[in-house]
């Protein structure tokens, strides 16, 4: 009889310890399960589009992990729209401007964000949460033509912005660079004499300044090709002296099937250097598009501006156009752009293309599925995937609208629609 109860017992704990067990397998399988779930949420395409033309230009992380995305709502209106990491609206701002801008986007020192105007001499200075700090223009004089880019990094602590002055284009007439505190005021300004230069200097962009000299890279123009008879431009770097002195330089042979170098863009690297980004073009001003070649090369320079190596990138395409590039917190570096393709004519499709640190080709992907759409940004992600920023008119109800999106993908670029 006790040997029955004992037995008795002992199966009702062995049935409670299966049951147990059951629980625990299934809460572990409804686990994996949520998280199944949130990964594929994770990885998105969102449109921002309730008005014509709606433009994100830039992304700015914030410090409590979300997402600030920065463009235009119409003509006149600056757009800041903050976003959590699975595409919702946590809080959006919107300022009027006086003048239709194209918005450059940076991160300063101190948190705030700079939003400058790429045609024109206007500034934003924006809160890291998207609130309005400062407004105004850093140049009290009508510039009749600029192309310029800030920089926030410098030993001096100022905030620096190259443009130029084509008066006589397509040569270059003056090309200045503005030192700015970071509330956006003027603290000097620097002229650079081009005649220290064998060309003439198309556009220089500062990316790092000391209270010494000025680093600088950009495009020169040595005249008039022998071929077609348009503009013959290279890519260069230069140490600049703030006290007049004869800069430090060269001029890079880097086309080896065109004359026409135009670098597109440039990212500061971890260890120091600069690298950038030339599409061998046929540069034409008012046809960049349509002349792009199919290459795209990439340069990375040390701190002490030599030249570390130099890449060819062919992702396949007919034509391709670079329009920015970022270092990632791992070293890479990931250039992105439009191209057009075989299978669709002359529509524009968005592309990335991701780079080591010796300038592998890691990966590289065309989005074919967003025709017609461009990628504005992009920043890297703790789990090694992407969020692009850009504007599309495929959600658009006509040719005289756009849309903004923002897409998160994975570290080979998936998403899901």
């Amino acid at each position: 009889m006790k040997n029955n109860l004992i037995e008795h017992k002992y199966a009702q704990a062995l049935k409670m310890l299966c049951l147990l067990v059951c629980l625990s397998s299934l809460s572990f399988s409804c686990k994996k399960s949520i998280d199944s779930n949130e990964s594929h949420a994770a990885n998105f395409i969102k449109k921002f589009g309730d008005k014509s033309e709606e433009r994100i230009a830039g992304i700015v992380k914030t410090d409590n992990g979300s997402l600030l995305l920065i463009g235009m709502n119409g003509l006149d209106r600056l757009s800041c729209i903050e976003i959590d990491l699975f595409g919702n609206i946590v809080q959006r701002h919107e300022y009027p401007l006086k003048s239709q801008i194209v918005p450059i986007v940076r991160r300063m020192p101190n948190g705030r964000i700079w939003v400058s105007n790429l045609i024109g001499t206007d500034f934003v200075v924006l809160s890291n949460r998207g609130e309005l700090i400062e407004q105004g223009e850093f140049a009290p004089y009508q510039i009749d033509a600029t192309r310029y880019s800030p920089v926030c990094s410098g030993s001096d602590n100022q905030f620096h912005i190259s443009y130029s002055s084509a008066i006589f284009w397509p040569f270059t007439n003056t090309t200045q660079f503005v030192s700015m505190d970071q509330h956006g005021q003027i603290q000097n300004e620097f002229t650079l004499q081009d005649s220290f230069f064998q060309g003439n200097v198309r556009m220089a962009h500062v990316y790092e300044a000391s209270t010494a000299s000025f680093k600088i890279i950009g495009s020169i123009s040595l005249g008039l090709s022998r071929l077609f008879g348009k503009e013959e431009l290279k890519i260069f770097i230069a140490t600049v002296p703030r006290d007049g002195g004869i800069p430090t330089y060269s001029i890079l042979d880097t086309a080896e099937n065109t004359e026409y170098d135009y670098m597109n863009a440039y990212a500061l690297t971890n260890d120091g250097g600069v690298a950038c980004v030339s599409s061998n073009q046929l540069y034409y001003a008012t046809d960049y598009y349509d002349n792009a070649l199919s290459e795209m090369e990439v340069f990375k320079f040390d701190i002490n501006q030599n030249l570390d190596w130099k890449a060819e990138l062919d992702i396949g395409a007919l034509r391709v156009s670079p329009t920015g590039m970022v270092s990632l917190d791992n070293g890479n570096l990931l250039v992105f752009g439009h191209c057009s393709t075989a299978d669709a004519g002359s529509a524009f499709k968005p592309f990335m293309a991701v780079l080591d640190e010796s300038g592998n080709l890691i990966q590289h992907r065309i989005y074919a599925e967003l025709r017609n759409s461009y990628f504005t940004d992009v920043k890297g992600l703790p789990d090694g995937g992407y969020v692009f920023s850009g504007f599309t008119g495929v959600f658009g109800n006509g040719k005289d609208k756009s849309d903004g999106f923002v897409l998160r993908t994975t570290a080979s670029g998936d998403y899901h629609p």
